[in-house]
């Protein structure tokens, strides 16, 4: 009992001490990082913070944003210090949003509070870093029946689902790039603000997959009409199992409407149930019943609405158009030269300090009598003329610190562009060393010298409404190197379409960005354009007969149409060709504008008075490609390029074209032609086939998962000969087999017929 008693006034004289420090905390600071405490390590992750100023107000407080170096016993390499400056008005709470690196996130990153270099809170960022696909249900009741059960056992491992209410929707299209999927009710969509809303369709445009549940939104005036498959103009019921796609036959509520674009997946008794449409990298998904009244056995229904090439549909995105890890530090280190003295120059100077050292200085000298102070005069010349010639060096020409920024900017549509830059800033006479970037984006520092400590660590600062970087005092010829992901809306865009009329493409495009294209190009499937320059408002015409234009490889042709103008070429040049031909690549998007601009703004730069920025820029844009407004049309073989998918040889570029190298290639060509119109492939036409007895061509049958042999003199194939080649996404394979491993075959070509719907 005597114990007891002890224990108790023990703990009660605790309380005593411990009660009045937390009644009394005047703030209180809360972290969430990502979309609801989910985050990717390789995409910036904005962290959520909320204060709670319980006390006085504050002015001018700082928040912090630092990686506990006291916990992990080292500083990352590229480490930053991110801050922001908030004003806390008394007994109010504060939200406001800080964007940092994902692996900083992942790496004991701590959020400060500082008030007159006073810790008034601290907060550590805690999360969950997720490497599979991120979904998300902006609403319950999507939730409410099989989709949860379905990706379990469909899709564990591969996508991590989660309720997101419609308040914690981010309104910043790098803060929810994260996201893969995101499911919308007509319920949740009705709680979203219009810049939530804008946010969401920058979203799908960069590459994102929105499944509309019940047809949510895509009525006439709703917030995703415009961009949905399906405008919806009415409901009804259905019953049934829908020719065996569900399981239970009870009426269900589904909406019904006119479809618009894209493809549709499921058609029951005349209503389309579910549609796909792209809008520009990604999706949107249009599912006419809610996805509340679909059951976890409902296999045939949930496939079409969240699978594609027998994977995830955010698989099937290109996975580079995702990834802002493109570096071009290398190339943007490489500044342009600054121009030597001549050595005429130098010769002279040192033969005018011989002349005045030798005899010069001796008759001088000897004229006064004084060569005694020829020990105070060689010296003095020596110290002169190397001063001259120490003065004379390039980098004496700049009056302040120098940088290069170099850029890959994809303009998406009219209203969203993304930028990848790095830069390289170099401070010839050392002192303050400080960057600015005009919009709210991540710029991450790349380069850390050893010694560095808390105090010379690159500030990230968030505040009014910029970013501004400061590298703190650096020493004599410092480099310094950052990285600039972000995404913008005022850009600009080439407007205008081509037109395919013939063999020939023609058309006008207008340069409505603000800065003027030093060279630009067309290229379409393997072919390519040469257009030259295009200023601001300016225009240029399109007059090509695909039959004669040149040939064109993403890999290797690049820098040749731009020149050599700049080592960031080939950095630039990784940035939009793919390294290995896969089954998507850059040539199966289209016709697409590529553009060299200099000075371009809005990229980050040197802020230090004297300082010279340098900006380089290539420019992609999926151009329109029209077909005739009716009847038929042909796409010549080379508008839709042979992708290769299985191969144990290589491609060689000859000037006959491609030759393939090795005992069996396999190539795929994306009848998903990349036209405005709704059209019918009714027949195709394969070239480059050699009529050879090494050979041995086969086509695949989709219809019976088979290969079929084919006579390579039987190049055409139309109407239901054609159909079972042909898979439901578009696409036909040929498979060529080669008797002697070291002969060489041509790149099969497919030329395309059909007609506009």
């Amino acid at each position: 009992m005597m114990n007891c008693r002890r224990f108790l006034t023990a703990f009660i004289a605790l309380l005593i001490i411990i009660l009045p420090n937390i009644a009394l905390a005047d703030t209180v600071l809360t972290v969430t990082p990502g979309l609801n405490g989910l985050y990717k390590t390789d995409q910036p992750v904005q962290l959520n913070i909320s204060i709670a100023n319980n006390g006085a107000a504050v002015e001018n407080a700082v928040l912090m944003v630092k990686q506990n170096r006291e916990s992990l016993g080292y500083t990352p390499a590229g480490s930053a210090v991110y801050q922001k400056t908030v004003d806390l008005p008394a007994n109010q709470r504060v939200e406001t949003q800080i964007v940092i690196p994902g692996e900083m996130a992942n790496n004991n990153a701590l959020v400060y509070l500082y008030a007159n270099d006073t810790e008034l809170a601290r907060a550590k960022v805690q999360g969950v870093a997720v490497n599979d696909f991120i979904g998300l249900s902006v609403g319950e009741t999507p939730l409410a029946n099989g989709l949860p059960i379905w990706l379990e056992t469909n899709m564990k491992n591969m996508l991590t689902l989660k309720y997101m209410a419609p308040t914690e929707v981010p309104d910043n299209p790098i803060a929810l790039g994260a996201a893969d999927f995101i499911v919308m009710d007509d319920q949740s969509i009705g709680a979203l603000s219009s810049q939530q809303l804008t946010t969401i369709h920058h979203w799908v445009t960069l590459g994102g997959t929105l499944l509309l549940s019940g047809g949510a939104g895509a009525a006439e005036g709703q917030a995703f009409a415009d961009i949905s498959p399906v405008l919806v103009t009415g409901n009804k019921n259905i019953t049934g199992n829908w020719n065996g796609l569900r399981t239970a036959t009870n009426a269900v509520a589904v909406t019904t409407g006119t479809f618009v674009d894209g493809e549709k997946l499921l058609t029951v008794d005349g209503t389309t149930l579910v549609a796909r449409r792209t809008i520009g990298r990604g999706d949107v998904v249009y599912s006419a019943v809610g996805l509340e009244n679909l059951q976890a056995k409902d296999n045939k229904v949930w496939e079409a609405l969240l699978k594609m090439h027998d994977a995830p549909i955010m698989a099937a995105k290109h996975g580079n158009d995702r990834d802002i890890n493109i570096s071009l530090l290398d190339a943007s280190a490489n500044f342009p030269q600054l121009h030597p003295p001549s050595i005429t120059y130098l010769v002279g100077i040192w033969g005018l300090y011989m002349v005045l050292v030798a005899p010069g200085l001796y008759l001088l000298l000897k004229k006064y009598n004084r060569r005694d102070w020829a020990w105070l005069g060689v010296p003095m010349l020596a110290v002169l003329t190397a001063a001259v010639i120490y003065y004379s060096a390039p980098m004496h020409k700049l009056n302040g610190p120098l940088g290069q920024t170099l850029a890959m900017v994809e303009v998406v549509d009219e209203q969203v562009a993304e930028i990848k830059a790095d830069g390289s800033y170099v401070s010839p006479k050392g002192g303050e060393l400080m960057l600015a970037d005009t919009d709210q984006g991540l710029i991450t520092p790349r380069v850390r010298y050893n010694g560095d400590n808390w105090g010379q660590l690159p500030i990230i600062d968030y505040s009014n409404q910029q970013i501004g970087v400061n590298y703190g005092k650096v020493g004599y010829l410092s480099l310094r190197q950052a990285s600039l992901y972000k995404v913008v809306n005022d850009f600009g865009y080439i407007k205008g379409e081509v037109k395919l009329e013939g063999s020939k493409i023609t058309g006008q495009l207008i340069n409505q960005t603000n800065i003027d294209i030093e060279k630009c190009i067309l290229i379409f499937g393997d072919n390519v354009v040469e257009l030259g320059e295009l200023p601001t408002n300016g225009s240029i015409n399109v007059d090509e007969d695909v039959m004669t234009a040149k040939r064109f490889n993403w890999e290797t042709d690049l820098q040749d149409w731009f020149g050599t103008n700049t080592e960031a070429l080939y950095q630039i040049r990784d940035a939009v060709a793919t390294k290995e031909y896969v089954v998507e690549t850059e040539a199966d998007k289209g016709i697409q504008l590529v553009a060299l601009a200099k000075q371009v703004p809005g990229l980050m730069q040197l802020k230090n008075a004297d300082a010279e920025n340098i900006s380089t820029a290539m420019i992609k844009q999926q151009i329109p490609l029209v077909l005739p407004d009716s009847g038929k049309f042909r796409l010549p073989a080379g508008f839709i390029p042979a992708n290769i998918v299985e191969s144990n040889g290589g491609l060689e570029q000859t000037p006959e074209g491609y030759m393939i190298h090795g005992g069996h290639v396999t190539v795929e060509f994306n009848l998903q032609l990349p036209v405005q119109q709704q059209v019918e492939v009714q027949a195709v036409e394969i070239s480059n086939l050699l009529v050879a007895s090494n050979y041995q061509l086969s086509i695949f049958d989709w219809t019976n998962a088979s290969w079929v042999p084919i006579e390579p003199n039987r190049g055409r194939l139309a109407g239901n000969d054609l159909k079972p080649y042909i898979s439901e996404q578009n696409r036909l394979r040929i498979n060529i087999e080669k008797s002697d491993y070291y002969d060489v075959m041509p790149l099969p070509g497919l030329a395309v017929e059909g007609v506009v719907k």
